[in-house]
């Protein structure tokens, strides 16, 4: 059995959700110097303005990139907060015929009994725990990350959120769903 505490942004974050605009500038960077394997790209990493206490790490939905969230997400976090919008690598997607498009993970159906892509989506939680470890080393704890994202990138959020071993600041799950959802609550 697994048990969960949810808390508001505000009060991981200290901070109201409604805050007024924040400009800022956006970078590219590769984080903490490190390569995470199977990333079509480095991801957006908007820095903290003030002192770096906070990160939110924001994963995209399918066909977008790490640039479509990263301006909403820096708009809405405190200065302290560092935001990373990593982009999803490009494969083929089976849902959508093949085609090939960014996707953290293989699609094979909307039917929430089929067959998922397991190996796939096991890979993409390593790389996003891969993140959140970096975040550590770099001297956030682990429990003031928050992780989220947005359809296929809020259901990565989630299933990461449930299977990292020390406890997280929160999750934000956009319009997702649980991935591998028949393993839990044994996960």
């Amino acid at each position: 059995m697994f048990a969960l505490k949810f808390h508001t942004l505000e009060s991981i974050l200290g901070f109201q959700l409604f805050t007024s605009w924040i400009s800022c500038t956006i970078a590219r960077s590769v984080i903490s110097g490190i390569q995470f394997q199977n990333m079509s790209t480095s991801p957006v990493v908007v820095a903290a303005t003030a002192k770096h206490t906070a990160t939110i790490i924001f994963l995209h939905g399918l066909g977008d990139t790490g640039h479509g969230w990263a301006s909403a997400i820096s708009a809405i976090r405190p200065s302290f907060t560092k935001v990373i919008c990593p982009t999803a690598p490009t494969m083929p997607v089976t849902l959508n015929s093949g085609f090939r498009m960014p996707s953290w993970f293989d699609l094979r159906s909307l039917d929430a009994s089929a067959n998922e892509d397991e190996a796939g989506i096991k890979k993409a939680v390593e790389n996003i725990h891969a993140m959140i470890e970096a975040e550590e080393r770099a001297g956030i704890p682990s429990d003031r990350v928050v992780i989220g994202g947005f359809s296929q990138g809020g259901a990565l959020a989630l299933y990461s959120a449930f299977t990292y071993p020390r406890t997280l600041g929160g999750v934000m799950a956009l319009s997702c769903w649980l991935p591998l959802h028949k393993q839990f609550p044994a996960v």
